[in-house]
């Protein structure tokens, strides 16, 4: 808008548009038209860029200036000579917005209410124009870039985080198991088969918490945000019982009573990641 009005003060009588090419290199979408109608800017928001579109539509197509001097009487205009007659607009000079790269970002045009021919000075104002229209474009998609690439390290950040804290709690259970039944296996007079039971329990832990750091370690599962899950045969009660032994000694480290129920029958296997069923249980 401000480079629109800038170039409006340069000469009586002109009103400038910038249009801009949608992401699909297809359409021009309305950019900044100060001092042309909204109605007018409203009915040509989204046109699609052809050879015969108008001074705009047809600059953007062809890559290259177009130069109406009256819309009433060029092909170019003859689908929306109506639409720009309407607002009295019969002169169209539209010169196309290219990136640093060369490429055809939208359409800097300048409007008369007379039909008129653009003087040297005139093309090299509209020249420039687009020149610092393609400017501004590009910064403004820089920092757009930059804010969508600062947000999605943050929220890469933020799934490292919950990540890690899930993890902990991953760890810390096994770990918990692992502890208190070796401090059970210190405890005197304790019975071999006793003691048989809690070695068997420490191996479950030990092998469940292997299992976890092995994900932990395989960061390229982690940065993919993918992690593969197993359809392998298993036995639902084994793991319900695994899971007994994980949170059996901290629960007697509270006195509390830790029982498993069963309701209904339960299938000898089914097919599922049992790691990962474990976790979630």
């Amino acid at each position: 808008t401000h480079l629109a009005r800038a170039m409006e003060e340069q000469a009586p009588g002109l009103l400038c548009s910038v249009l801009l090419l949608d992401p699909a290199g297809r359409r021009l979408l309305l950019g900044a038209a100060p001092s042309l109608p909204d109605a007018y800017n409203q009915a040509i928001h989204g046109v699609a860029i052809g050879p015969g579109v108008g001074s705009c539509g047809t600059a953007a197509f062809r890559g290259e200036r177009v130069i109406v001097t009256d819309i009433a009487l060029d092909p170019l205009w003859s689908a929306y000579c109506e639409l720009a007659l309407r607002y009295a607009l019969r002169a169209c000079w539209s010169e196309p917005i290219r990136s640093s790269g060369g490429q055809v970002l939208g359409t800097f045009a300048m409007y008369y209410h007379e039909p008129r021919a653009p003087s040297n000075e005139e093309l090299e104002l509209i020249r420039t124009a687009a020149h610092l229209a393609g400017i501004a474009i590009e910064h403004h998609r820089t920092q757009d870039d930059l804010r969508m690439a600062k947000e999605a390290a943050e929220a890469a950040n933020q799934l490292k985080s919950d990540f890690l804290a899930n993890m902990s709690h991953e760890i810390r259970t096994p770990m918990t198991a692992i502890l208190g039944y070796a401090d059970l296996l210190l405890e005197p007079n304790q019975a071999p088969e006793d003691r048989t039971s809690y070695v068997q329990i420490l191996r479950q832990n030990g092998t469940h918490l292997l299992a976890i750091l092995n994900d932990i370690l395989d960061l390229s599962k982690i940065e993919a945000g993918k992690l593969t899950v197993e359809r392998i045969p298993c036995s639902p009660s084994v793991i319900v019982g695994e899971v007994r032994s994980l949170l059996h000694a901290r629960a007697l480290e509270k006195n509390l009573d830790f029982q498993i129920e069963f309701v209904g029958p339960i299938p000898e296997t089914i097919e599922s990641d049992p790691t990962r069923l474990r976790q979630i249980l």
